[in-house]
């Protein structure tokens, strides 16, 4: 079955289950005046719902992401016991951070 023809049938089908509803009429009266087959009726039925379902429970959402952040930017975070916490820049000096915890911990250098 080619994609045009079976887009065909479902726009068919979409409409005949509207026009059911619309009708009043039960399925399989509904179903005997058009001459179509009660049992593809509901086959159809159950299918479009399927599709209509999974359409209606995806959904997109917007998000923001934040800037990527480029190599000179870059940091690192030091959390002390007491949960002070320390940003420290990259290419940082290692003696001047260990001077700096020692204070913060109150350790002599």
């Amino acid at each position: 079955m080619t994609g045009g023809r079976s887009l065909g049938r479902e726009k068919y089908w979409r409409g005949a289950i509207r026009d059911q509803q619309a009708s009043g009429l039960s399925i399989v009266e509904f179903c005997r005046r058009r001459k179509v087959s009660a049992a593809s009726f509901h086959r159809w039925r159950r299918k479009l719902g399927r599709c209509r379902r999974e359409d209606s429970t995806a959904k997109f959402v917007s998000i923001e992401l934040p800037p990527p952040v480029r190599a000179e930017q870059a940091s690192l975070e030091v959390v002390l016991p007491d949960r002070r916490r320390i940003v420290v820049p990259a290419g940082f000096d290692a003696d001047s951070l260990r001077q700096l915890l020692s204070v913060l911990e109150d350790k002599p250098c």
